[in-house]
């Protein structure tokens, strides 16, 4: 009997494609990814176990492969996997981890945060939304020293459309910036971090998965 690959784990595969094509499936229940511009990693723990350790070139692909079967067993060879369901098979080669673009082996701590905050699914759906409906780049924690603001807009021009929510309060004033393309977590609630250095942690609360994200070199914090 080989392994299953769950419906939510199917999804989290599916967003970090949407971080880097690569990824490197080590023995166990732990994936990590980085893109390729090194400012987006994302740490995850699956319910399935891999027996071994195995590289994925193009991780779309592979997705791909997997969906033209409903309901696939893969048994993992030396260097492919057998993706079977009936007389159906897929025969996938692994890549070799050289040619990978890979995550650090050390594990990342969170530096000096000075802001926590919780992000909600659907606030956090609706500026996605109005990013992309009114095509902003720029997506920015900020606070006049009472209260926080997320919001959507375009930095570079100053009549911008908008769109922006309050997610808490602060007697800080600060103007955190990200931009938008590098904001792809899987849906769900979070607890965010935001340090000083420019990094920002998003937990997600559901499960155990978590994403560090580097801020704009503009980012701006008063102390």
């Amino acid at each position: 009997m080989g392994l299953n690959i769950s419906t939510d784990t199917l999804e989290i595969l599916k967003n970090f494609s949407q971080i880097n094509q690569n990824l490197l499936i080590k023995e166990g229940n732990k994936l990590s990814t980085i893109a390729a511009m090194k400012n987006v990693l994302a740490f995850v723990e699956i319910s399935e176990d891999f027996p071994v350790q195995c590289g994925i070139y193009d991780l779309n692909e592979f997705l791909g492969v997997v969906s033209l079967f409903d309901t696939p067993d893969i048994e993992f060879k030396k260097d492919h996997m057998l993706i079977e369901e009936g007389p159906n098979r897929s025969k996938y080669f692994f890549a070799d981890e050289s040619l990978l673009v890979l995550p650090p082996k050390k594990k990342l701590e969170m530096p000096n945060v000075v802001i926590e905050f919780v992000l909600e699914e659907a606030d956090y759906n609706f500026l996605v939304k109005a990013a992309a409906t009114m095509q902003l780049p720029d997506l920015t924690l900020s606070s006049n020293g009472k209260k926080m603001h997320l919001s959507v807009h375009d930095k570079k021009v100053k009549t911008s459309h908008d769109y922006s929510i309050e997610v808490g309060d602060s007697d800080t004033k600060f103007e955190m910036n990200f931009k938008s393309e590098n904001m792809k977590i899987l849906p769900g609630n979070y607890d965010v971090e935001v340090a000083k250095e420019k990094i920002a942690r998003f937990i997600n609360q559901d499960i155990e998965l978590q994403y560090f994200i580097a801020l704009e070199p503009d980012s701006v914090y008063d102390n």
